[in-house]
């Protein structure tokens, strides 16, 4: 009765060992890095990332915007749907070297885009990068969705990193991982 114990044990202990040995070895998702020298920023994605760019109409005229992204949503195995990085040059009377009007430009940025998306804010901090001036927020998106993003204004060009992820995989480290990664030039 004992041996019969000790080898099935003994057969369960090697199974085990195997199993670890094999994970072990399995190559971890390697992120890439994209850069872009028109927006003068590096980041880190979790797979290839596309560009596109399209014209947007302001009060302060049309401005282009460029869109960096990572969708993610076909692989389980990603904490976000999609990663993405816009970024815009807007007119020189934006600046972040105009302290007195941050505020109330990202106030306008975290409420239009609030607007824009049909969500709701759940939560927003400041956020400088390198002491340029920036925000954090986080938005429900319908109960079906989070959003968190990174703003920040470099002079006049302005960068939205985000991360939109499913509520079941919320919070994760992988958006901090992400944001963390971003470098301007």
């Amino acid at each position: 009765m004992h041996r019969n114990i000790l080898k099935i044990a003994a057969k369960f202990l090697l199974l085990l060992c195997i199993t670890v040995t094999a994970f072990a070895f399995t190559e971890p998702k390697q992120w890439q890095t994209f850069e872009s020298k028109e927006c003068k920023f590096k980041i880190n994605f979790p797979g290839e990332a596309t560009h596109t760019s399209q014209p947007v109409a302001t009060a302060a005229g049309e401005l282009k915007l460029d869109i960096f992204q990572f969708d993610g949503s076909a692989d389980t195995s990603n904490n976000n749907l999609v990663y993405m990085v816009n970024c815009s040059v807007l007119p020189d009377s934006v600046n972040s070297s105009r302290k007195d009007l941050m505020d109330l430009f990202f106030e306008g940025s975290i409420n239009g885009m609030a607007t824009n998306i049909k969500g709701t804010v759940l939560s927003q901090t400041k956020a400088d990068y390198k002491g340029y001036p920036g925000r954090e927020v986080r938005y429900d998106l319908q109960g079906q969705a989070t959003i968190t993003v990174k703003l920040i204004l470099i002079e006049n060009r302005y960068y939205i990193l985000m991360a939109i992820t499913a509520v079941t995989k919320e919070p994760n480290p992988d958006i901090k991982k992400f944001f963390d990664s971003f470098e301007n030039e």
